[in-house]
Formats: C-alpha cells, structure tokens, sequence
C-alpha cells in the first residue's frame, strides 16, 4: 500500500511539471504572436522567477520590451523602471519613457512624472497637472505630492485641505508623507494656526506608519528645538543618525546645525519673563577706519534671543545696538539709566558689547572703540573706566558687563595676528566701583579670537553653549569658570595661542557674586 501511495506522488509530480511545461510553452508562443498580456506576464514570470519560469532578468526585460513596442502604457511604465533599477539591461533614468506613459494616462506614471517635473525639473504647474489627473483616475498616492506642490506656491490652505483628504484615502508611505506635511503646516502656522502640540500628533502618526523615515525624526527634534527641549532634540538627531546617515551628514536643517554644537538653533525658552531686567546690547562690527570685527553683528542678535528668550526679558528692555558711534553708545546708557531709576534698585541691568577694544600708547588706558572711531586716537573711543562709571551710577542691584573684545591694540609691524578681533601694549584695568560684574574675554596683553566654524567670537560661543546646555540654570559663578577653563583650551587647540578670559568685581560684590543664579 506504502509502495502505491509513494508511486501516486511521483507520477503527480510528473504531471505537474508536465502542466506547468506546457503553460509555459503555450503562454511563449502565444507571446510570440504578439499577444500582449502573454509577453507581459512572461517578464513577470521570468523577474520573479515562477509559474514553471526561471528567474531570468534579460529575458524579462526582453519580454517587457516587446509589450512596450506596442504602445501599451502600463508596459512602457515596466520599462522605464527596468532602466530605473538596471533589470536585465543598463541602469539609466529613462524620462522619455517615463512621460510616455504619462501622456497615455496610467496612473503610477503621472504619479512619478508629476513628482519629476515638480520637485526636478522646475515645472511646477506641468506637474500639478500629471498629479491631479492621476487622482481623478483614483490613485490616491498623489494626494501627498499635490499638496507638496500647492505648499511650493504658497497656496497652504489648498495644500492642508489635500493633506487631510489623504488621511482617509492614503495608506502606508503616502498616509506618512500626509501626516508628515499638515505636521509642517501646524509648526509653522502655515494656512492654519501654529500649534506645536498639534505638530507633534501629526508628526507622530507620521512616524507610526514610516518609522524609517529619518525626515520625519527631524521635523520631530525640530519642534524640541523651538521648545527649548535640547534633551529631547538630541534624542531625535540620533534617530536621525542611526536611520540614516547619508541624510544626517547632508542635513541643513535647524536640527543638524544645533546637533553640529551651534549656539544660534536651540535657544532654551524661560518659563517667566523677568520685566526687573534692562540690557544694552552692542554689536560693532563694520568699522570705517580700521579693519572689521568678524561675526560681532551675529554675536549680537544671537545673545538677544537668549536675553529675550532663556533671560525671560522683556524686548522693549533692551537696548540693542549694531555698528554703533560714540553718541550712540551714550545715548543708550543714559536711556537705560533713566528707566532703571523708576525702580530704584529693584532691577538688573546686562550689558554685552562685541567690538574692538583700543589701548592708549601713552596711559595704557582701554577704550571702547566706536564704528567711526579712529584705532590711532583712543580719544575718540570710550574710555572703559567711564563706561565703568556710568554703569556703576545706574540704581540697580547688580550690572554685568559682557565684553568680547581687547584691549592689546596691533602689533607694531602694523600686521593683524591670525584673525584677531582686536586691532600689543599691556592695558590698565582698574576695579569697578558700584555694583559691577565685569567678564572680559581676555586678560592682558591677549588676543579675542573668533571661532570660525561657528561664526562667533570664541568668548561668546562658549558662554551661550553653557546657557544652551543647561538652560540657563546655572551661576554666574559658574559659568564664569566653565567659560575661562574652556576658551583657554581651545584657543590653544585652534589658534596656538592663549586666550584667558577674566572676571573682575566691585567690592560690595565680592563675597556674593558666585551664586548669583544669571535669570
């Protein structure tokens, strides 16, 4: 009995390859008569490899060449994409047969041809019009890619109105890619109110139906970035990074840059405003007589968005100065000075100055140097003790001073050392009266150096990287020794030099000055 049932299988398995011989045969010549569905399911058979077919790749790419001869969209789409992925032929990018298949009007290739021509090739409405005629034709994975196009010409409300279609018709990828543009639209209120809470459901849904999408972990840190989340944010970029690291080492995005250790991205946000704080910000960096400041200007507008952003003051607190003149300079201290006396020693006052600081040859005196002020004639700078003076004057009850700059002047050849923001004589300083808190960004004789590959002076990166790190909980105290031990050594590392930032405190503060929390 064993014996049969044993001889019953071999002779089934005969007749199957018998059957499956003669499919074969059969579907080969009919293909051969040029019957169209014939020649396309041989490519099929033979691409995959089934229905009796070996996997073949020429003969597939030769079968759907045939089909393709005659004219038949769905065909020529199949060739296009043999080329595309270089299945049994060269690989190459074969537009002519992509628009070909277009023009006859299958779905996937308007699809694919309105993708080219809109974000390739320029030729946005060309390809609004493939995409919207694929969706009349039910192909509804070119709901995400019109919504695409109408963002690109503003058109946002068109655009959400696309994207939330797609909620309900997409699937997969497509669903993703939806979730993922109304998630753009709600972070940057784009049609539709800005509402990060919002941005981050549509995000995560994205992330739900495409977890291998690294866009979408950045878009994700990127809403930390403007919450002042740098925890969270840096969990995203490694998600970035580990899903892939092409796109992360090619990203441009606000994520990569605060990832890649910039001061100007990820600027932490105060809980509470603190109305009691006034701040003079002056950035001078364009000079007319003597060489300019490099990044000061960006020095400035980065230390006012954490003054208004991680400080919690106030804007119309702030006096904020660029490439100021000596009148200039005056007129803002002698503003603040009048505010600050309506609340007469209940206020705090910040001062950050970014610019060329001169030595007088003859007193060793510093000065504040002015954009129309003259490098050879301190006169026509402020004299820093006076500056120190009118600061000391004000009825607060504390003001710190920010300075990046020195006060070494030029060497006498006349030549600048390396990309010095000074412009060497060993200056005088003298302890400031009232109640002062002076951090200078370099003791003596020393250079400010910039660092180049943040577009900052050395000393303010460093202070706002402390900031940015821990949010801005931290001393004054300690930041003060975290931004002297850190620019010492890495101005050593990138210029061979010493640059030693310096703390200087009047007297009424030099027992309490260290555990001043800075906000």
């Amino acid at each position: 009995m064993r014996t049969i049932v044993l001889l019953m299988l071999i002779l089934s398995g005969y007749i199957y390859i018998y059957a499956q011989s003669n499919y074969g045969n059969l579907m080969i010549s009919r293909a051969e008569s040029g019957d169209l569905e014939s020649q396309k399911n041989i490519s099929r058979y033979y691409a995959e490899g089934t229905n009796g077919f070996p996997q073949n790749a020429n003969e597939a790419f030769k079968w759907i060449n045939k089909a393709a001869d005659q004219g038949d969209a769905q065909s020529i789409f199949l060739l296009y994409q043999f080329y595309q992925y270089g299945i049994g032929c060269e690989k190459k990018f074969r537009i002519d047969l992509l628009l070909d298949a277009a023009s006859k009007g299958y779905p996937k290739a308007c699809v694919e041809a309105g993708r080219y021509l809109s974000q390739m090739s320029g030729k946005e409405d060309e390809g609004l019009s493939l995409l919207l005629s694929a969706l009349d034709k039910k192909e509804y994975s070119a709901i995400p890619l019109i919504g695409a196009n109408y963002s690109q010409f503003g058109d946002y409300k068109t655009a959400n109105k696309y994207f939330n279609e797609g909620l309900s018709l997409c699937t997969g990828q497509d669903l993703a890619d939806c979730y993922w543009g109304l998630a753009i639209s709600y972070e940057n209120g784009l049609g539709i109110p800005k509402d990060y809470k919002k941005a981050h459901e549509m995000i995560d849904n994205a992330i739900r139906h495409d977890n291998n999408n690294p866009r979408f972990y950045e878009i994700k840190g990127e809403l930390y970035l403007k919450e002042g989340k740098m925890k969270d944010a840096s969990h995203m970029w490694h998600k970035v990074v580990t899903t892939s690291l092409m796109y992360a080492q090619e990203s441009t995005s606000e994520l990569a840059r605060a990832m890649n250790h910039s001061v100007d991205y990820g600027i932490p946000v105060a809980h509470q405003q603190t109305p009691n704080t006034y701040a003079i910000i002056i950035a001078n960096e364009n000079y007319k007589r003597v060489p300019n400041v490099p990044h000061a200007i960006n020095d400035g507008r980065v230390f006012q968005k954490y003054l208004t952003s991680t400080f919690g003051v106030p804007e119309d607190n702030i006096e904020y100065l660029e490439d100021a003149s000596l009148n200039d300079i005056k007129y803002a201290l002698s503003n603040i000075t009048q505010r600050c006396e309506a609340f007469r020693d209940q206020v705090s006052v910040i001062v950050y100055y970014a610019g060329h600081g001169v030595p007088d040859d003859k007193t060793a005196e510093a000065f504040l140097l002015p954009v129309d002020g003259f490098g050879t004639d301190p006169s026509s700078g402020l004299n820093l003790d006076d500056f120190y003076a009118s600061l000391s004057a004000m009825p607060a009850k504390s003001v710190v001073v920010l300075l990046d700059a020195c006060f070494s002047g030029s060497k006498r050849d006349g030549g600048m050392l390396m990309a010095t923001r000074g412009i060497t004589i060993k200056p005088k300083m003298h302890v400031p009266n009232g109640k002062l808190i002076v951090f200078s960004a370099t003791s003596n004789e020393e250079t400010a150096f910039p660092i180049e590959a943040q577009k900052h002076g050395l000393f303010t990166y460093t202070l706002l990287r402390k900031i940015q790190e821990t949010g801005g909980d931290i001393t004054w105290g300690e930041l003060a020794d975290y931004v002297t031990e850190t620019v010492k050594n890495r101005s050593i590392d990138l210029n061979g030099k010493l640059q030693t930032p310096t703390v200087t405190v009047s007297s009424s503060f030099r027992d309490s000055w260290r555990d001043l929390k800075i906000r």
